[in-house]
């Protein structure tokens, strides 16, 4: 035991000078967010629906990206496609754009665009989405292979940090057992495991070349493996395969021990260099001194846990050897628990380190996957600390670890593998980028069916399963909550009833829906009362977001001189009918036709008013806003929330962009139909509780809607 506390106090000295360099290092330089590279933006944008098929695809990254296997492609309606390489697709000298030309496609429904980039960290990045050309149709791709891409690099990343394990693992042990009785056996039973290593990261190195790629075929493809091979992490990943063939030829020849133990070590080491260059440390603003600290970090912890492994492998291997064998076991282990103690304190101070800077709020480490990921693989780290603590005590008081601690100790040195790997998947907290938003989300539209408000809801609104939300308000403004509630669905094969299950408030369903332009309708029965009309929606899926259609539509509007538009309001029985002309800047007359009432007249000019009934004389008022009268005054995207094209239909002959929003000041559900054109609107729908209009314009810029000041006789006239 005095040994030992001598070794522990000078190892001190090295502690605190770890600290210090760590500490200068920090200091020195700053706390750079790490992200993998995202689409930060795209055009067309997803889900778009346009007139016309767009001159190119344009896709913008955050950072440098390499485009490999498929690189990037389009898929039109039709099924033909586009794809190009990484020369032809660059459209910015910083590599951070890639643009394909559609100048030979013509044909209208829904494209397809796929791709799949590698980012200055090594990680793949892939994805589709689709755009719509006059109108939704089935996309003409196989599937989306991003899922298992993705899956097939984590797996091999875990392969390969646990090939890193075996061979630094057994490296050490190799060199700890020097000079020790019977350490030639050992570096027999450490070399096989050190084979099986090197084969391991082989596999790995291959199987991240295919992730790469997308699929076998796509490798055996010259021009895909040529394209690969000229990007960094294409070349840094070859390499290690090639690298690991050869470290295995040679473990497999007859060479003498120091060369087996010199080549292992040697490939282990460039194994991990290799592996940090292809990893985050390589986007660092020090690449150099990032990547070197990074190997250290990756060569530490994987001698800690390879050596658990192949601790627990000598100990099944020698549990039925000699005495002499299983003495030399135990002597090695008890070596090699000194010497790990300035590894584990050098794995600490630069974990600590790389916590720190990749880690931006405390509160991240439970908020974010990069901080649960990072807490998983703490507490993993933590049991492994506890087990080898347990297990160094029993060596140094002479006593001899049982065969089912060192299997415990290795399960926790094995658990922190694939926390690592997952760990780095995903981006460090510490970022200031945002990825392209999703344009398909919940999609919630509103309709009445006789007297009652229907709000419906779809998510995601995308094809495949959706969940459909019903909410119900009565003409009161209050929540219906005893209605059967039932969708009716138009398929292929004729309608489909579905009743919908109560789930406080809203009633609800699960329905497979494909890209198509989908028919609902909406069926509320309440006990003792009489049936009433269904709410019926028209829906395209995919539908995608279009709030710049408001933005445009409100500029169109406002630059009208005149107009003239006709409304029906209802509350689910008598319908009020009006007509209103309106002449820029501050003028408007409208008629009200209400059943059961005589037909009234306003006009309205700056802060006047002048009213009369059924033809009767005229009287004037003020017009009692605050300011007076001003006209068009559009503001449609100002308050508008969840914003949604559902699709293109004709008005009077007119192509229209059909839009739906919710406007919460007035707690409102609106439907817009916008002329693809000129964007001025050509009807709409308001749905509030208790409140149901419809409206039409027409007559844009009519010179002959013009507004006087009707005669007045003095005797009505009332005073400001």
């Amino acid at each position: 035991m005095p040994q030992v506390m001598h070794v522990v106090k000078q190892h001190q000295r090295l502690l605190r000078a770890l600290l210090l360099l760590t500490i200068i290092v920090g200091i020195g330089f700053p706390r750079k967010a790490l992200a993998h590279a995202i689409l930060l933006d795209a055009e067309p944008s997803p889900n778009a629906l346009l007139d016309q098929v767009p001159i190119a695809v344009t896709l913008r990254f955050s950072e440098p990206v390499d485009p490999v296997g498929a690189g990037v492609t389009v898929i039109a309606p039709d099924g033909r496609r586009i794809q190009l390489d990484s020369a032809s697709s660059r459209s910015r000298q910083d590599h951070t754009e890639l643009r394909v030309p559609l100048e030979a496609f013509t044909a209208q429904g829904t494209y397809v665009v796929r791709y799949s980039v590698l980012g200055r960290d090594g990680h793949l990045i892939t994805g589709r989405y689709v755009f719509s050309v006059g109108y939704t149709s089935a996309p003409q791709d196989h599937g989306d292979l991003s899922r298992w891409a993705t899956f097939l690099g984590a797996w091999a990343r875990l392969l390969h940090l646990l090939a890193l394990a075996l061979l630094f693992g057994t490296a050490a042990l190799s060199l700890t057992a020097y000079r020790l009785p019977g350490s030639y056996l050992i570096r027999t039973y450490v070399q096989s495991v050190a084979r099986r290593g090197v084969l391991l990261a082989a596999l790995a190195s291959s199987l991240i070349l295919i992730a790469y790629v997308g699929d076998l075929t796509t490798l055996s493809d010259p021009e895909a493996l040529r394209q690969l091979l000229t990007t960094r992490s294409g070349a840094i990943w070859s390499g290690s395969f090639f690298l690991a063939l050869f470290c295995y030829g040679v473990l497999a020849a007859p060479l003498p021990a120091s060369v087996h133990l010199a080549t292992w070590t040697v490939c282990a080491t460039a194994l991990a260099l290799g592996r940090a260059a292809a990893g985050h440390a390589a986007t660092t603003d020090v690449p150099i001194l990032s990547i070197l600290l990074a190997s250290v970090h990756t060569s530490g912890a994987a001698i800690l846990i390879g050596s658990s492994l192949a601790l627990l492998f000598l100990a099944r291997r020698t549990q039925d050897e000699e005495d002499s064998i299983r003495l030399t076991v135990e002597q090695l282990t008890r070596r090699f628990a000194l010497a790990a103690v300035p590894l584990a304190e050098l794995v600490t101070i630069s974990g600590a380190y790389a916590l720190w800077t990749n880690v931006a709020a405390p509160e991240d480490l439970w908020n974010t996957p990069y901080g649960r990921t990072l807490l998983v693989k703490l507490a993993a780290v933590l049991a492994f600390a506890a087990a080898t603590g347990i297990v160094t005590l029993r060596w140094l008081r002479q006593q001899r670890a049982s065969l089912q601690l060192l299997r415990l100790k290795a399960l926790f040195a094995f658990l922190i593998l694939p926390a690592a790997t997952i760990l780095v998947t995903f981006p460090p907290t510490r970022s200031s980028l945002q990825p392209l938003p999703a344009a398909s989300t919940a999609l919630t539209l509103a309709q009445n069916a006789g007297p009652y408000l229907v709000t419906l809801r779809i998510d995601p609104a995308q094809p495949g399963t959706n969940r459909l939300s019903v909410h119900v308000t009565a003409p009161d403004g209050t929540t219906v909550s005893d209605a059967r509630v039932t969708l009716e669905l138009s398929t292929p094969d004729g309608p489909r009833l579905i009743e919908l299950q109560r789930s406080s408030p809203f009633y609800a369903t699960t329905v497979d829906l494909m890209a198509n332009l989908w028919s609902m309708a909406i069926y509320v029965q309440r006990p003792n009362t009489s049936d009433v009309p269904p709410a019926r929606f028209e829906i395209p899926v995919p539908v995608p977001d279009s709030r710049a259609l408001l933005e445009l539509a409100d500029a169109a509007m406002n630059r009208l001189q005149a107009a003239e538009e006709r409304t029906e309001l209802t509350s689910g029985g008598p319908v009020v009918e009006t007509v209103i002309r309106y002449r820029a800047p501050n003028r408007a007359a409208y008629s009200v036709a209400a059943p059961g009432r005589p037909a009234s007249e306003t006009i309205i000019i700056g802060d006047r008013r002048y009213d009369r009934v059924a033809g009767g004389d005229w009287t004037t008022s003020p017009w009692p806003g605050s300011t007076p009268f001003r006209w068009p005054a559009f503001r449609y995207a100002q308050t508008a929330e969840d914003v949604r094209l559902l699709g293109i239909e004709p008005i009077e002959g007119t192509s229209c962009y059909k839009v739906a929003f919710y406007d919460p000041t007035s707690e409102t559900h609106y439907r817009l139909w916008i002329g693809i054109g000129d964007f001025l609107v050509r009807r709409y729908e308001m749905m509030a509780p208790g409140h149901y209009m419809i409206g039409r314009f027409d007559r844009f810029d009519d010179p002959e809607i013009v507004i006087e000041v009707p005669p007045v006789d003095p005797n009505y006239a009332s005073g400001d």
